[in-house]
């Protein structure tokens, strides 16, 4: 009933013509609207509205009311970063270096405070006894009795945990110092008072940027400075003579001897043993030699050293090239021996082929045999041999 009332509301013709699309769409939406405030609902308003859009299929059809689109929720802001205590961040990890030993020395000494370990940098070691014991000698002997049939302890309960503090910060000095800074002072120190002091010394001194580079060539020239496999002794030489001018121009001092013992040190002692042990006075004391100061400058024991050694040097080269020399020999001669036998077995078999071939060849009492190798003769046998050491007399 309602529905015939809204068609015949909108269906009515006016009397000048038939009715406006435009008009009929605008009275048609004034009405839905009137409908959605009265009933409270906008589905009520949807279902007249699809109703309507119904009815008018044999009639005109209204334009398509675009559908308002709701807008996306903007996406929220990132959130501002805590505010970070600074005493609760963990300072960074620091290493000794040429330049910054400042920065090195307040980070350790934070480090010994925070790890209750700094009382042990202020006051140096003593056993609580007669100082005959060091740090290493408390730790490893702490549990050991004593021949007292009490089983007393050798040392005190509180001097036995100082000994572990100590050997603690010990290990947390060398943890921040590279094995190359190690040798300006005494690594294998067990007390840290002692060594923060060694370190202190050091780094504090106004030349330590040329104390560090006297020490890295002093440890060149005792452990690295050897004679390498293809290298001569001119090269050698020349590698160490370089180094011990650096040395010098650092401000450090090396004895002629001691240079001397650094350059024979890591020289083959098979091949040049003849010469290295009479000028290094290390293989000397071994052997139970007094050693004597040669009085002339270092130049002239440079030059004299080298001269030596060279001399041995071709003679060296000269036994290798007889031995080259020997084995191409040999090797030619076992090559001309080979050839030789396989031309004559090469020639027996053919022989035994053509008999073969004419049928005169009999297996069972074959009268042809093939040649046997020609054995090398005893002018070709290498003196060296195992045989001539271990035969017979």
């Amino acid at each position: 009933m309602k529905k015939a009332t809204i068609a015949s509301k909108f269906s009515k013709r006016s009397p000048r013509g038939p009715p406006n699309p435009l008009e009929l769409t605008r009275k048609l939406q004034d009405y839905l609207d009137e409908q959605e405030a009265s009933a409270g609902s906008g589905l009520r308003g949807k279902q007249g509205g699809l109703s309507s859009s119904k009815q008018g299929r044999d009639g005109p059809v209204p334009p398509v009311v675009p559908i308002p689109t709701v807008p996306e929720p903007a996406a929220p802001e990132p959130a501002a970063p805590e505010p970070t205590d600074p005493e609760s961040e963990e300072p960074e990890h620091v290493i000794l270096d040429i330049e910054n030993y400042p920065k090195w020395r307040a980070y350790m000494i934070d480090l010994f405070k925070k790890q209750g370990l700094f009382p042990v940098l202020l006051k140096p070691w003593h056993d609580g006894k007669h100082g005959e014991h060091k740090v290493r000698d408390v730790c490893f002997y702490s549990d050991l009795p004593t021949v007292d049939p009490k089983h007393i302890r050798l040392y005190s309960k509180e001097k036995v945990e100082e000994a572990f503090i100590r050997s603690e910060g010990t290990s947390l000095i060398l943890a921040h110092i590279p094995p190359d800074f190690r040798q300006f002072f005494d690594h294998y120190q067990d007390d840290p008072y002692i060594m923060w002091r060694e370190i202190k010394r050091f780094w504090k001194s106004e030349d330590v940027h040329d104390r560090i580079w006297q020490g890295w060539i002093r440890r060149e020239l005792r452990d690295n400075c050897e004679l390498k496999e293809g290298q001569t002794i001119k090269e050698h030489m020349d590698k160490c003579r370089a180094l011990y001018r650096n040395l010098v121009r650092f401000g450090g001092e090396m004895s002629a001897q001691e240079l001397i013992n650094c350059i024979t040190d890591k020289i083959p002692v098979r091949e040049y043993g003849i010469i290295t042990e009479k000028v290094n006075s290390y293989v000397q004391v071994m052997q139970g030699v007094r050693v004597v100061v040669d009085p002339r400058p270092l130049q002239e024991q440079l030059d004299d050293l080298q001269e030596k050694l060279e001399a041995r040097e071709r003679v060296l080269a000269a036994i290798e090239a007889e031995k080259d020399r020997v084995f191409d020999e040999k090797w030619k001669k076992a090559k001309e021996r080979a050839g030789v036998d396989f031309h004559n077995i090469q020639k027996w078999l053919e022989k035994v082929k053509l008999r073969h071939d004419q049928g005169t060849l009999d297996m069972e009492s074959l009268d042809v045999s093939p040649p046997t190798p020609t054995p090398p003769s005893s002018l070709e046998r290498d003196p060296t041999s195992a045989s001539d050491y271990f035969s017979s007399p």
